[in-house]
């Protein structure tokens, strides 16, 4: 009876002994993330998904730069409130461990509307502009790609 047990509890041994060994090795940014991030996936973050972003759609290299510019603009705006958005994070959860009344808890959080309204406000032009440097043909395909993205996100609510 015990012989049964013996081939399945040691291949667990070995992944087990294998997954402590590939956490100790990794570089710590890997061990941390565990299974999100650009290093688990295997890319350089958005660099990648721009390229891969570039291949479907066919951009060609003007399109790319112009994009690129766009992106990098709309980078530089976001910036000052993705700190203050940071910044108000760091107060509710100072708020929240220091025992806090709900009404100031409830405050910090609204505060946070006006940098996340900007921040929406400075994606969508972002996006408005890239989306004019398209071809009709590549407005298509990114409507397509983009549909089938919702299609999928909200069958997984």
């Amino acid at each position: 009876m015990l012989r049964r047990f013996v081939i399945p509890l040691s291949v667990l041994a070995v992944f087990g002994v294998l997954g402590g060994v590939a956490l100790a090795v990794a570089p710590p940014h890997r061990a941390a993330g565990l299974f999100h991030g650009p290093a688990f996936w295997g890319g350089a973050g958005p660099e990648r998904f721009h390229a891969l972003i570039a291949d479907v759609l066919g951009l060609d290299e003007s399109q790319q730069t112009q994009i690129e510019s766009i992106a990098s603009t709309a980078k530089q705006a976001i910036e000052p409130q993705r700190l203050a958005l940071q910044a108000a994070r760091d107060e509710i959860r100072d708020a929240i461990r220091s025992g806090a009344p709900e009404s100031e808890v409830r405050a910090l959080a609204e505060a946070q509307a006006a940098p996340i309204a900007v921040i929406l406000g400075e994606v969508a032009v972002g996006l408005s502009r890239a989306y004019a440097v398209l071809t009709p043909e590549q407005q298509q395909r990114a409507i397509e790609i983009h549909d089938r993205f919702e299609k999928r996100r909200q069958s997984q609510q």
